[in-house]
């Protein structure tokens, strides 16, 4: 662990340290891309898989596969619902900073007019 602390963690700006600093969007919206393979996986479940009679080295290479796969599109879904785009369609409802500028106008003292 400390040799991935002091060689694996990067300390400059790299192109996923934005990605990384908004991970909030992520956690909040991932929800129905979740659910999707959820799915998925779950009509594949179904299927009678038994009339292809695969030996187990194949089935265990194709849940490797189907492993990789998913981990991509998670982490591809990660970075999707971090960006620019995401942030600013979405972003008035997770960052609400309106609301701490709407607070700060309507507790700050009514200024008088200078002559």
């Amino acid at each position: 662990m400390l040799v991935f602390l002091l060689f694996g963690v990067p300390r400059g700006q790299i192109w996923f340290t934005e990605a990384g600093s908004m991970t909030m969007y992520a956690y909040l919206l991932h929800a129905p891309f979740a659910q999707w393979p959820g799915a998925a996986l779950s009509y594949l479940s179904r299927l009678d898989w038994h009339l292809f009679a695969l030996p187990a080295a194949f089935e265990y290479a194709g849940f490797m596969v189907l492993a990789c796969l998913m981990n991509l599109y998670f982490v591809g879904l990660v970075y999707v619902l971090t960006t620019r785009p995401v942030r600013s369609v979405f972003g008035v409802l997770i960052e609400p900073t309106w609301i701490l500028r709407l607070l700060d106008h309507l507790s700050a003292p009514p200024q008088k007019e200078v002559e």
